[in-house]
Parts: C-alpha cells; sequence; structure tokens
C-alpha cells in the first residue's frame, strides 16, 4: 500500500470519504519529553459488545481536560477486513463511520474493536509522538446480520440463452449495505465436485457493471451446457456464512453458433466524449448492427462502431444475426455528460 508521511497506513482507504469531516493527519515532529494529558478518554457508546444496527454507526466518548486532537482506532478481527486509524484535529467526542456508499468499510456479522486516545498539542503530531495520553481500554461491538433473501440474481437467469461463453452474470440487492459477495457456477446443481466450480469473491461496488461477474475468457463455459449460478454476502471473520439464496440457470450456445459478446463500453457507464467506440466479438459471417448501423465484422468475428452520444441516457442497441434466422441483442446505457 502507497504511503504518506505521517499518516497512518489503515487510514489511507477512508481519507478521501472522510476528508469533510475536517480531520487532518500528523507530518512528522519533534517528540516531546512528556505527555501533559495523563488519563485516557471514557468510551461512552456503543456499550462493550453491543450488537449495532447499522454499517454507519456513531462512536462516543468523553475527553480529559486540555484535549486538542485524539486519534481513533476501529480494528476488525484478526485484522480479516478494512479498519481505521485516524488522528482528527479537534476534541470532538464523537465520530460516525460513514456507511456504504461513503465508504466500504464495516463487514456484516463481525465484531471490532475500538479505542481512543488524546494529546494537547496545538501543532499537528504523529502517532509516534511522546505527547500522547494513555489509551482507552479496548470495547468490542459486533456488526449487524445481514441475508440472502435481499439477494436477487438479475441476469442471465430463468434458463436464459447467454449470449456468449464467457458471459457476465449481474445481480442487485435491495440492503444497499452490502458490498462484498460469494459468487458460484457449476454444471452440477448442487455445487458438487463432480463439475468445474467457479468461485470468486466480488466486491460489487467497484465491478463494471455494478454486481457483476465475467467468466473469465481463459476458462469460458462449455458449449450447449445449462449452468447453475448462485450469489450471497460474504460474511468473515468471527461470523456465521448465511444461507445461499435459490439458484439460477443458463445456457450457453452450441457450438458454431452464434454468440455475442460485446466488450465496450460498459452498461450503465458514464462518459465525458460525445461518442462512443462499441466494440465486441460474433461468430464469424454474422452479421452486426449497432443502432441500425451495420458493423464491420472481422475474420475473427471482432467487430468496432462508433456512436455519437447525445446529453444524457443514451440507448445502444448491439444485434447480431446469422443466415439460420438467429437473433441476439445487447442492450447497453450510457450517459453522456459533457
Amino acid at each position: 500500500m502507497r504511503t504518506i508521511p505521517g499518516v497512518p497506513a489503515a487510514s489511507l482507504g477512508i481519507l478521501a470519504a472522510l476528508a469533510a469531516a475536517g480531520l487532518w493527519v500528523a507530518a512528522s515532529h519533534p517528540q516531546r519529553a512528556a505527555a501533559a494529558i495523563v488519563d485516557a478518554p471514557q468510551l461512552i457508546a456503543p456499550a462493550n459488545d453491543e450488537t449495532i444496527t447499522t454499517f454507519g454507526p456513531t462512536l462516543q466518548w468523553a475527553n480529559p481536560a486540555g484535549t486538542t486532537q485524539y486519534q481513533l482506532q476501529v480494528i476488525p478481527i484478526n485484522n480479516d477486513g478494512p479498519g481505521v486509524n485516524l488522528i482528527i484535529g479537534s476534541a470532538d467526542t464523537s465520530f460516525a463511520i460513514p456507511a456504504p456508499p461513503s465508504w466500504y468499510g464495516l463487514l456484516p456479522d463481525m465484531s471490532y474493536t475500538w479505542r481512543v486516545r488524546a494529546t494537547d498539542a496545538i501543532v499537528s503530531v504523529s502517532e509516534t509522538d511522546s505527547g500522547w495520553g494513555p489509551w482507552t481500554e479496548a470495547r468490542s461491538f459486533r456488526t449487524p446480520t445481514v441475508s440472502s433473501g435481499t439477494v436477487s440474481l438479475d441476469s442471465p437467469a430463468g434458463g436464459a440463452l447467454a449470449t456468449s461463453l464467457t458471459p457476465t452474470l449481474t445481480w442487485s440487492n435491495s440492503d444497499s449495505a452490502v458490498y462484498y459477495y460469494e459468487v458460484e457456477v457449476s454444471k452440477d446443481p448442487a455445487f458438487g465436485p463432480n463439475a468445474f466450480l467457479y468461485s470468486e469473491r466480488r466486491h460489487g461496488a467497484v465491478t463494471t457493471p455494478l454486481n457483476s461477474y465475467a467468466i473469465p475468457g481463459g476458462f469460458p463455459l462449455e458449449a450447449g451446457t445449462t449452468y447453475y449460478w448462485r450469489v450471497r454476502p460474504r460474511v468473515q471473520g468471527d461470523g456465521t456464512p448465511v444461507e445461499w439464496p435459490a439458484v439460477a440457470s443458463f445456457r450457453t450456445p452450441a457450438a458454431n453458433t452464434l454468440l455475442l459478446e460485446v466488450a465496450a463500453p460498459a452498461d450503465e457507464s458514464t462518459v465525458n466524449s460525445a461518442t462512443a467506440q462499441v466494440t465486441g466479438k460474433t461468430a464469424r459471417g454474422a452479421t452486426v448492427t449497432v443502432n441500425e448501423t451495420i458493423a464491420s465484422v472481422d475474420s475473427a468475428g471482432g467487430f468496432a462502431v462508433t456512436v455519437t452520444l447525445l446529453e444524457g441516457p443514451n440507448v445502444i442497441d448491439i444485434i447480431a444475426s446469422d443466415d439460420a434466422g438467429n437473433v441476439l441483442m445487447v442492450t447497453l446505457v450510457v450517459t453522456y455528460i459533457p
């Protein structure tokens, strides 16, 4: 991880999300002979071992007299996941941990410890400065549990025909606090050892499109085969894994039949250019149109078409067809903001 002088490494992941909170992290300063603050802050809330009800809890404490800034640490059990380590240039007595999507930090059904210490320094100090008072005793809290019942398997589903042997699977979740998932794909509806298992973890907030998993090109699915897939929220640390939800299925196209893979642009993407190049792959000899413009398909099935965009959302229809009358279509929405 990249480091910044004077910034604790564990805090780098949330500095951008917390910039509006008025924090400043110390640069190095000469060490002082002794701490003027001899008492630790007093932790107030949440209570020790409390199960909190939100992924954006507010931590509260009381500072000793003379406090000018404090250091807060929030540590996941066994360091299994993101944590907080911040020096804040104020005498505030509370800190609200940002919840998703402001910061993708706390994970479900997991224990965290937290502690605070204070200083009376009037300049920014590093965490190794001798002027810090003592740490509080660490308290624990536990994050809320989550369920697979809020997850919907969107595409491909319902036995649909995938457009290629490397389809992108997409899902949605009505619980906006969940962002980390386990994904499994197999020919075996029981997901047992008798078939190759695609088993991945995905941070759904950073995939393209959101909440998605693309079968890797180096390990394509088998042609003319039914596959099964499932997704559940990832629970780690000392949490209890949740049940898998209902399984969805889809079929892959038969060998030497029509296929349509769109490489770019990403669905639901936002661009600042008035044009977008639509690229992808189809079967050799197939015809591809992009918003009714016929694309040139090369000998390997690759195609590329430049589309002019209007300000705001633009619908792009990519259609592949062959002489046998087979038709596949992919629809994208690309938003142009000048």
